[in-house]
Formats: structure tokens, C-alpha cells, sequence
């Protein structure tokens, strides 16, 4: 027994495992100790990096901001805000540089309030860049630092505008190009910002004529590039304008036919809107399934739902009111209302004219169906619509049936049978909504003449 507790005695002295164990713990030990070091070494890095943009950045907007105390009234009233860029140590800055007219009676922005004028001008100068005091997984994902300055600057007393661009709402038009012209001055131009409002300070001219205009979008004449606004300004109150412009929108006529309302062909739509000059759709004898009116301006009254102000639309293209089965001229189910940028589908009515021609020349004898009778459907109630023109097929019926509503229509129908010439006519009111079915056409029994339709 003793001889064995000797034995454990002298194993326990032992220290061939202990140097083993503690060249372990002294480098693990020692990648700590470095790890930790260089992670203090790469966050003074990194805040000395920031602190060093935050400079940087500081001095660019001081930079700008004494560029912009040095231009002369008129040219910073036609700033409005101008972007630049500039590189500094491998950083990326941009310098957004803006000139806002402010009210001295209310301290507002003259854009922003109703009623005021333009005093003096706030310059703003913002520098921003990308930040490096963390490390997301994208670019999109590195914070935006920013550093802004702002200076007041007197103005000399002088003619001023203010030029508001509302869309159909009411609401501010971005993006707008404002356009001023004058005599001595020549042209200054300024886009809109979100408030849809710009102003044109110190202009050496008391008339000046003004458009406002945005690539695509109209105003409710649907003009895309209107006639300029005169405008005479004064140096005792600020003059503002207000233009109205929209992104059209379009009306897409799906014609059909029948009490029970079917896809069928039809030329031609007719829009209406009593603010506006009509438009017409389509080509009258190139028949399609639907037929598209765009550039419409998308009508809608200030403070109310859109829907308030519909357009009318029925097949055809007179200007005159059609009549329908209900007598209220109401041929569009339902009347479309235009939204900006959107197409609204509508079903146009085109009712059929059902009518049989015969080769013979009475009902007792019809002869074969006729296939060869050509001529002209004409709608004689408007006074500048166009003359159609129809053909009979191999059933004896009109090829294109389906027509516009009108309160007097007039079929032309000839042919040659053998060495004669006939010619049918006849008027009728293409009112209902079922369509019409004439009595039977006789040509060899129709009147003779050396003439055609």
C-alpha cells in the first residue's frame, strides 16, 4: 500500500503535461490581447476618418455658402437649388446649394404661405457623403451624413414673381420647368421642388411672359407645350402665377351590340368633356375592336373624389348629340372619368342595321341574295360627320352593320344588273338600342340612273 501511494506521489510531481497546457492558455492569451489592440486600432481609425469627412464636409459648405453671399441678387433669386460634387481623401461629397425667398412679416418661406412677399433670400448650403462609422452588408445600406450652413442676404427693391404649378387635384407639381422671358433679360428657367412652387427675384423687367411645362403632361387644353402667360410685375408686391398641368390619361372605347351587349367592330369614338375640345377616336371606315383617345386631362374638382367630372363618350364623330333608346343621349356605360397616367376601358354602343338585298325586283321576285351592291351610309343629322362606306356580302347584309347611333341616317345602295344601273336610298332613325331592321331591298326593282352613290 505504501509502495503505491509513493508511486502516485511521484507521478503527481511530474510536469511533462503542464508545459503543454500553458503554451496553450499564453497563445490564446496572446490573440486576445492583439485582437483587442488592433479592434482599438481600426476604431481610432475609423473616428479619426469621420472626424475627418465631418471637417471636410464643414469647410465645402462654408466654401459654398461664401460662393453664394457673393453672387449678385438676380442670380441667386433664379438658384433655386443646384447640386455638385466634389472629392476629398477618397471621399465622394455632394454639395446641394439653395436660394429660398423669405418673408419678413410671417418668417416663412414665400412659398409656403399664403398672402406674403419676398424680402430677403436664405441661402442653404448641405454637404452630404457616406458615412464609415459602420459596415453594412450594401452600399444602399451606409448611412448618409450631412452637414448644413445657411446665410440671410438682402434684396434691393425690385420686381419679384412667384409662380405656382398644381396638377388636376390641386396638389404641387415637382419637376416642372418654369420658364420667364423679358426684353432686356432674356430667358431664366428654374425647376419646381416638392412644393411646386418657385420665384424669380430682382428682374430688371416689368413684363415677362412666363410657361410652365413637364415633359409628358399637359394642360387642359391638352397642350403639351402651351402658349406663354403675360405677366406685369411690380416692385411694391409680389406677383404670382398659377399654371394647371396634368399626366394625361386615355379612354379605351370596347365597341358592342345588342339588348344583351356583344363584342363586335366598330371605327370610331367621339369624347366629350365640358371643359375641353372634343376628341375623336379612330378612322371612320377602318373598323377594330376597340379604339383609344389619349392625351385627355384627367378633369377632377378641387377637394373631391375623383369621378366628380366625367367625360361622355359615344361611337362616331359628330358633334351633335347622339340619341339613344332612352333618349338622354347616355351611350357610355358607364361615362368614363380620365386618371393620370391610367387607360379606363368603355363599353360604346354601336347598334345594327339589319337589311336583306335581293338581285330581283319584288318580293314575289327576290332572285338571288346580292353580294355585289355597293354605296354609302351617311348620318344626315350632323352637319360634319363622315360618309361611310358599305358593301353588301355573300348573305345579301351589310358588311359593316354595326354603326353610331344617329337621329337620321341615309343608306346608298347601287349595282349594274346586266346593262342597267340601280340605286337604292333610304332614311331612317338608328336610335334603338337592339338596332334597326329595314324592309328588304329589291335592286332590279330600284330606280334607274346613270349615276352611282
Amino acid at each position: 500500500m505504501r509502495a503505491l501511494l509513493e508511486l502516485l506521489a511521484q507521478e503527481g510531481a511530474s510536469e511533462s503535461g503542464v508545459s503543454l497546457i500553458e503554451v496553450v492558455i499564453s497563445t490564446m492569451l496572446v490573440a486576445i490581447i492583439a485582437v483587442g489592440t488592433l479592434t482599438g486600432f481600426d476604431g481610432a481609425s475609423r473616428a479619426t476618418a469621420n472626424e475627418r469627412q465631418h471637417n471636410q464636409a464643414t469647410l465645402l459648405a462654408a466654401q459654398d455658402e461664401e460662393r453664394l453671399r457673393g453672387m449678385n441678387s438676380t442670380a441667386l433669386g433664379r438658384l433655386g437649388t443646384r447640386s455638385s460634387s466634389a472629392t476629398e481623401n477618397g471621399t465622394n461629397f455632394t454639395i446641394e446649394s439653395k436660394a429660398q425667398f423669405v418673408s419678413a412679416e410671417k418668417e416663412e418661406f414665400t412659398c409656403e404661405a399664403s398672402g406674403t412677399s419676398a424680402d430677403y433670400i436664405q441661402t442653404t448650403s448641405t454637404v452630404t457623403w457616406r458615412s464609415l462609422t459602420k459596415k453594412p452588408k450594401t452600399a444602399e445600406e451606409t448611412p448618409l451624413e450631412k452637414v448644413s450652413q445657411s446665410s440671410i442676404v438682402p434684396i434691393p427693391t425690385a420686381t419679384s414673381l412667384q409662380v405656382n404649378v398644381h396638377d388636376q387635384a390641386n396638389e404641387p407639381v415637382e419637376g416642372a420647368t418654369v420658364k420667364v422671358a423679358g426684353k432686356t433679360m432674356g430667358t431664366v428657367e428654374q425647376t419646381t421642388p416638392q412644393s411646386g412652387c418657385v420665384i424669380f427675384g430682382a428682374l430688371p423687367d416689368s413684363e415677362v411672359t412666363i410657361t410652365a411645362t413637364k415633359s409628358g403632361w399637359i394642360n387642359e387644353r391638352r397642350e403639351e407645350a402651351p402658349s406663354a402667360t403675360e405677366a406685369k410685375l411690380s416692385t411694391t408686391a409680389l406677383v404670382t402665377k398659377t399654371f394647371v398641368i396634368a399626366n394625361p390619361g386615355s379612354i379605351v372605347g370596347e365597341f358592342v351590340s345588342g339588348s344583351t351587349p356583344v363584342a363586335v367592330q366598330g371605327d370610331s369614338m367621339y369624347v366629350t368633356h365640358t371643359s375641353t375640345e372634343p376628341v375623336v377616336a379612330g378612322t371612320a371606315n377602318t373598323y377594330a375592336s376597340s379604339v383609344t383617345a389619349a392625351g385627355l386631362f384627367p378633369f377632377q374638382t378641387p377637394g373631391k373624389p375623383p369621378g366628380e367630372s366625367k367625360y361622355t363618350a359615344y361611337a362616331g364623330d359628330c358633334k351633335e348629340d347622339p340619341v339613344t333608346a332612352n333618349g338622354k343621349g347616355e351611350v357610355s356605360d358607364p361615362a368614363p372619368q380620365v386618371n393620370p397616367g391610367a387607360a379606363t376601358a368603355v363599353k360604346i354602343e354601336v347598334p345594327a342595321i339589319n337589311v336583306t338585298v335581293y338581285e330581283g325586283t319584288s318580293e314575289s321576285s327576290k332572285g338571288a341574295l346580292d353580294s355585289r351592291a355597293e354605296g354609302t351610309l351617311s348620318n344626315v343629322s350632323c352637319s360634319e360627320s363622315t360618309v361611310r362606306t358599305v358593301k353588301t356580302t355573300s348573305s345579301g347584309t351589310l358588311e359593316r352593320k354595326y354603326q353610331p347611333y344617329a337621329k337620321k341616317m341615309k343608306l346608298c345602295l347601287a349595282q349594274t344588273i346586266g346593262t342597267n344601273h340601280y340605286r337604292y336610298t333610304t332614311e331612317f332613325a338608328n336610335t334603338a338600342k337592339a338596332g334597326i331592321t329595314l324592309p328588304n331591298v329589291f335592286m332590279a326593282g330600284a330606280t334607274k340612273t346613270s349615276s352611282t352613290c
